[in-house]
């Protein structure tokens, strides 16, 4: 019983993966029928539909990667994760030391400000210094 809700859970998996392939795929790139009856056939044949999509009408060199999207000039340099990327990071740690330095800044000119209401605008003067 097992063995058959699998096979069934591959069945409707394989067929989804299809359909969305089917509509997916530009119309000029879909081989030997129309996108439309390739579509109907994915739907009304679950076994046979997928399978003969995917060996007979799907387009050479598919993926599933949207086909509408630019391609990158092969030339170009591959892109990269913001967290690989050493001109992101420089810039970053740039970023940060500057809000670390602003932020001790302003520390030491709190510090200093405190430090100044406490003793007063006057210097304490100091015992037995000059003029005692």
């Amino acid at each position: 019983m097992l063995m058959f809700r699998l096979g069934g859970l591959l069945l409707v998996a394989l067929s989804a993966y299809c359909v969305f392939d089917v509509i997916r795929s530009p119309d000029p790139a879909v081989r030997e029928l129309p996108k439309l009856v390739w579509l109907l056939l994915v739907l009304l044949f679950p076994p046979i539909g997928p399978i003969a999509w995917l060996l007979l009408g799907r387009p050479e060199n598919a993926s599933f990667s949207d086909p509408n999207l630019p391609r990158a000039h092969p030339s170009a340099p591959p892109m990269r994760a913001p967290d690989t990327d050493p001109d992101f990071l420089r810039s970053v740690d740039a970023e940060v030391y500057e809000l670390r330095r602003q932020e001790a800044l302003r520390r030491w000119e709190e510090e200093k400000r405190r430090r100044k209401e406490l003793e007063g605008d006057d210097p304490p003067e100091l015992e037995g210094g000059p003029g005692a």
